[in-house]
C-alpha cells in the first residue's frame, strides 16, 4: 500500500495539467500547408487558404522568418523541430542529451519566442521518430539498435522534458516534475534568476509513422509514446505513394491515443496523379471525427514532387472536398493579447510603497497558477521576456495578468490602491 501511494504521488507530481490544443471549433478541421516561402501555389490549386503554415526547423536555429511568413499568409504557425538538417548532415543533439538538460538553453529560447509571439503555436518535435532515416530513432536502417544515447527510453524522456520546458510555468513545479521523472532540474544558465517562466500558447503534436521503418519489434509507435500527459495531439504522416489505410485504421483506434485530437502532420500526393487516393483520404477523414488538422506538405522547393500543380486530377478532387464548411482556413485566435499597437505590453504604473505587497501577491498567485494551461480555463497573458529581468516590473505584470486569468485570485491578499494599467 505504501509503495502504491508513493507511486501515485510521484505520478501526480510528474504529470502536467492538460493543455489547450487550439483546435478548430465545433469539431471542424483546420487546413494547413507545409514548406515553401509562400502558400500562393497551394491556394491556387486547393482553392482554400491555410489555417496553419508549417516550417521544418533544426535544433539550435533561429527561425524568425517562419513567424513573418506565417503572418504574411494570415495563418497560424506550425513548427516541426528536428535534430539534424536532412540526409548527410550531422546530428546536433542526442535524445539523451536533451533529457539530461543539455538543450535547456535552446528550449528556453523557443519558449520565450513563442510567448512573445502571443498566438497559438503548433509544435511537432521529432516527427516520424520510428523512421530510421531520422537520427533520433532508436534503430538504424539495418534493423539494429543504435547506441545507448538513442534508446526509446531516452526519446521518451527527451520528449517529456521538451514538453515541460516549452510550456513554462513555475520553475519549482517544473523541477519537481522533472525530478519525479528521473531527470535533472532545469539548468539555471537557461532560466536565469527567475522563479516563473512565461507560458506561451503552444501545443505539442506527436506524429510517428503508423508502423516502424524498419518494421522490427521495438520500433512501433508505442515504443516512443511518452504518455498522454505529455501529448496534446496524436497523428501521423500519410503520402499517396504509401496508402496504408489498414495501418492508419489500427493506429487511429489504439486505445491509449483515444481522446486526443488527431493531426496529419504531413500528407501529400507523391508519384502518379491518383484522384482516387484523394477521394479515399477525404472519405476517411470525414469518417473519423477526432481528425482536426491536415497539413499538406508542398515541399520547400517549387520543383518539389509534392506540389499540386503536378497532379491536376487529384487537385480538382481536393478542391471540391475543401469547399465543405467542415474544413477551416482561418487560424485559431487563442488568448487575446493586451498590447498597444506597437505590440509592446502596456506599461503598468507602479508605486514604491506597494512593492513588497505586490511581490507577495505575485508569489501567491504564481504558486496557484497551473502549468501549461487547462482546457476550459484560459491561462493568463504573460509579460514579454525582455521585461522579466526587472523584479518590480515583473511583479506588476504578473499580478495584472494572473488576476485577469482568475487563477485563485481570491485566495491571495490583493494589493490595495494599485494603479490602473
Amino acid at each position: 500500500m505504501l509503495v502504491a501511494a508513493v507511486v501515485a504521488t510521484l505520478a501526480a507530481i510528474a504529470a502536467p495539467a492538460s493543455a489547450q490544443p487550439y483546435g478548430a471549433p465545433h469539431g471542424k478541421v483546420l487546413v494547413g500547408v507545409t514548406g515553401g516561402r509562400t502558400v500562393d501555389g497551394y491556394v491556387r490549386a486547393a482553392g482554400k487558404r491555410p489555417a496553419v503554415f508549417q516550417f521544418f526547423v533544426n535544433w539550435g536555429d533561429s527561425f524568425q522568418y517562419a513567424y513573418r511568413r506565417a503572418q504574411d499568409a494570415r495563418a497560424g504557425l506550425m513548427v516541426h523541430l528536428s535534430t539534424y538538417n536532412g540526409p548527410g548532415t550531422r546530428e546536433r543533439i542526442t535524445p539523451r542529451d536533451i533529457a539530461l538538460g543539455r538543450g535547456d538553453r535552446y528550449l528556453s529560447s523557443l519558449r520565450r519566442d513563442f510567448a512573445a509571439y502571443g498566438r497559438p503555436v503548433y509544435l511537432r518535435p521529432f516527427g516520424e521518430m520510428n523512421n530510421a532515416a531520422n537520427p533520433y530513432s532508436a534503430y538504424g536502417r539495418d534493423g539494429r539498435a543504435r547506441d545507448s544515447a538513442h534508446t526509446q527510453f531516452w526519446f521518451r524522456q527527451a520528449w517529456r522534458r521538451v514538453y515541460l520546458v516549452v510550456k513554462g510555468g513555475r520553475i519549482a513545479t517544473i523541477d519537481a516534475r522533472l525530478r519525479a521523472l528521473g531527470m535533472p532540474s532545469l539548468r539555471r544558465a537557461a532560466t536565469g534568476p527567475a522563479r516563473w517562466l512565461p507560458r506561451p500558447q503552444v501545443t505539442l503534436q506527436w506524429t510517428p509513422m503508423t508502423a516502424g521503418s524498419p518494421n522490427v519489434a521495438g520500433n512501433g509507435p508505442a515504443s516512443y509514446w511518452p504518455g498522454g500527459a505529455y501529448v496534446d495531439w496524436v497523428g501521423t504522416d500519410f503520402y499517396s505513394r504509401f496508402p496504408n489505410f489498414n495501418g492508419l485504421d489500427r493506429f487511429y483506434s489504439t486505445p491509449r491515443y483515444a481522446g486526443k485530437p488527431f493531426v496529419f502532420g504531413e500528407w501529400a500526393m507523391w508519384g502518379r496523379d491518383d484522384a482516387s487516393f484523394i477521394r479515399r483520404f477525404f472519405a476517411w477523414v470525414s469518417a473519423h471525427p477526432r481528425v482536426r488538422m491536415l497539413a499538406y506538405n508542398q515541399g520547400n522547393r517549387t520543383a518539389s514532387p509534392f506540389r499540386l500543380y503536378r497532379y491536376p486530377r487529384a487537385a480538382r478532387v481536393m478542391r471540391r472536398a475543401l469547399r465543405s464548411p467542415h474544413y477551416v482556413g482561418r487560424p485559431v485566435r487563442g488568448r487575446q493579447q493586451r498590447r498597444r499597437a506597437s505590440h509592446a505590453v502596456a506599461p503598468v504604473a507602479r508605486a514604491a510603497g506597494h512593492a513588497a505587497s505586490k511581490r507577495a501577491e505575485a508569489r501567491c498567485l504564481m504558486a496557484r497558477a497551473p502549468i501549461g494551461g487547462v482546457v476550459g480555463e484560459p491561462a493568463p497573458e504573460l509579460p514579454l521576456p525582455a521585461l522579466l529581468d526587472r523584479p518590480l516590473r515583473e511583479a506588476d505584470l504578473i499580478l495584472d495578468h494572473l488576476r485577469a486569468g482568475g487563477h485563485a485570485a481570491d485566495a491571495c491578499p490583493a494589493v490595495q490602491g494599485r494603479d490602473a494599467t
